[in-house]
């Protein structure tokens, strides 16, 4: 079910390309004009920072996975001081994501998180506004 679900979206999505849809669906396929889809697409400018960010996911991936099987084969291994690399390693799996989205979310707050704290220390140069700006934040 999942390969049909999957298969069917992208064989739709490629058809829906070769058809004048802007918004909604339109079935009417029109196999001389769809060079003009195409360069309309390729010009405009939200193609290039979806590609840029699709690159960056699937580098983020690639590295992600490389990672884990780094991070699995040493938890695998019978070494000295594994129950503790297994705890921190697996513990944030056993934490909701709800949960640390909050935890993330008061660690950055700017006016009682690790910002503030930073700036208590002296270190005022310090902040976290790139999280809040287009052009640094996905």
């Amino acid at each position: 079910m999942t390969l049909v679900a999957f298969v069917g979206a992208i064989g739709w999505t490629i058809l829906l390309s070769f058809t004048r849809s802007k918004r909604l669906p339109d079935y009417a396929i029109d196999w001389t004009d769809w060079a003009r889809q195409y360069n309309r697409v390729f010009k405009d400018d939200s193609w290039a920072i979806a590609l840029h960010n699709l690159v960056f996911l699937a580098a983020g991936s690639a590295i992600a996975i490389v990672a884990g099987f780094i991070l699995a084969a040493l938890i695998d291994r019978e070494k000295r001081g594994q129950d503790v690399f297994r705890t921190l390693f697996l513990y944030p799996l056993a934490v909701s994501l709800i949960v640390t989205g909050v935890a993330w979310r008061w660690i950055l707050n700017p006016e009682m998180g690790l910002e503030a704290t930073l700036h208590s220390f002296g270190l005022t140069w310090v902040n976290f506004n790139w999280l809040a700006q287009g052009p640094t934040a996905m």
